[in-house]
C-alpha cells in the first residue's frame, strides 16, 4: 500500500518543476529565436551583400543576422555601380510581453541578453544601384581627372 505522504511529495515535486518551467519561459527565444532572416535584393541583381566587412551573399538572397547586434549596416556592391548602404533599426519585439504576462523575469533577462527580445527592420530590403557615370568628355575643359587603382596597391 502506497502511503499518502509519498503521493503528496511526488505531486509537490511535479508542481514545483512546472512552476520553475513557467517562471523561466523565454517567450521571444521560443517564438523566433536569436537570429532573424533579412531578405535582400538589388536592381540589377548579383550585387555583393556585405555586413561588417563580411561578404554574406549575392543578391537576391536571404541572410541570417543576430538580433542582439546593434548598428548593423548592410552594404551592396557591384562593379560599375555606386555602393549603397542600408542601416537596420533594432527595436524591442512585441513577443517580450509573453515574458511579462507569464512572470518570467529570468526569461525576460535571458531574452535581452541573447538578443531574442529584439527585432531588426526592415526585414525586406530592395535597393536600386546607380551606374557609375564618369565620362571624360563630360569633365570641364580645364578640369583634372585623378584615378587611383586600389587593386595594384594591395599586398
Amino acid at each position: 500500500m502506497i502511503k499518502l505522504g509519498k503521493i503528496c511529495y511526488g505531486i509537490f515535486i511535479i508542481l514545483g518543476l512546472i512552476i520553475a518551467l513557467l517562471v523561466q519561459v523565454n517567450c521571444c527565444s521560443i517564438i523566433h529565436g536569436t537570429t532573424q532572416e533579412i531578405s535582400v535584393n538589388s536592381q540589377p541583381s548579383a550585387a555583393k551583400v556585405i555586413v561588417k566587412g563580411v561578404n554574406m551573399a549575392t543578391t537576391p538572397a536571404v541572410i541570417d543576422l543576430k538580433r542582439k547586434e546593434s548598428n548593423i549596416v548592410i552594404r551592396f556592391e557591384k562593379e560599375g555601380y555606386e555602393p549603397v548602404e542600408i542601416a537596420l533599426r533594432r527595436s524591442t519585439d512585441g513577443w517580450i510581453v509573453g515574458n511579462i504576462i507569464f512572470g518570467g523575469v529570468i526569461g525576460l533577462v535571458v531574452d535581452f541578453i541573447n538578443g531574442a527580445a529584439y527585432k531588426l527592420s526592415p526585414a525586406d530590403i530592395q535597393v536600386e544601384l546607380r551606374k557609375l557615370n564618369v565620362k571624360i568628355k563630360d569633365l570641364p575643359k580645364n578640369g583634372l581627372l585623378i584615378a587611383v587603382d586600389l587593386e595594384s596597391i594591395k599586398d
